[in-house]
């Protein structure tokens, strides 16, 4: 079956109001949804226009320099101070802040205002990996979660991890989905762990697991 994605754009102009300028670092990262890819350059020019030097990064799977698709924030600059994320929401600003460890800030493209990603926020995701990790660590039973969609298909390497860690004396066993539905996870409750090799911002969906999800990215180290 065929599948056609079609750009859905805003034509309604951006407007940031020159006060809310102030809250930006000197030197920002600009990035958004392809919503709002055609309003970049004039929010570029009204950022600048405050002072301001505005980089904008091109993603590794993106078509547009500055845009962000789904859990790929690469498109963030490493030079730069912090970032301007146009669109609502904090999905992707969460994203952007996990990548880069950096102030993220939201421009609202209706009001024209700018607010701050809250810390605590970033750092509630981070302490639950954490604890999720350690958890993977620990246990003895592991699910392995593999989705079939493209771009994020990975059964070779779970099946070198499933190998690896009952080599360690673990059970593991391989769920594969094409969309994952949460609830079924609930007929295994002899797992203990799960490990997600999908789309990895599946892991911070923490309130719709019962049980915790590691990261591949957060355990690569661990399954050499």
């Amino acid at each position: 079956m065929k599948v056609i994605f079609a750009e859905a754009r805003s034509k309604s102009a951006v407007k940031v109001q020159k006060d809310e300028l102030e809250k930006l670092p000197k030197t920002v990262g600009l990035l958004t949804t392809v919503q709002f890819i055609g309003q970049l350059d004039s929010i570029k020019k009204q950022v600048e226009d405050s002072g301001r030097k505005v980089l904008i990064g091109r993603g590794i799977r993106t078509k547009y320099e500055g845009q962000v698709l789904g859990c790929d924030s690469s498109a963030a600059r490493e030079d730069a101070d912090g970032f301007l994320y146009v669109g609502t929401g904090i999905f992707h600003p969460l994203g952007i802040a996990l990548r880069t460890e950096k102030p993220v800030f939201i421009l609202d493209p209706a009001s024209g205002k700018i607010e701050e990603l809250g810390r605590e926020k970033v750092e509630k995701v981070k302490k639950r990996r954490k604890g999720a990790l350690l958890k993977l660590l620990n246990s003895e039973r592991i699910g392995i979660l593999v989705s079939l969609k493209p771009g994020q298909e990975m059964l070779g390497e779970a099946l070198r991890i499933k190998k690896l860690l009952e080599s360690r004396g673990k059970s593991a066993y391989i769920f594969i989905f094409d969309t994952l539905d949460f609830s079924e996870l609930e007929n295994f409750p002899f797992v203990k762990c799960f490990l997600n090799l999908a789309c990895p911002r599946i892991s911070e969906d923490f309130e719709r697991f019962s049980r915790p999800v590691a990261d591949y990215s957060d355990a690569k180290e661990f399954l050499k």
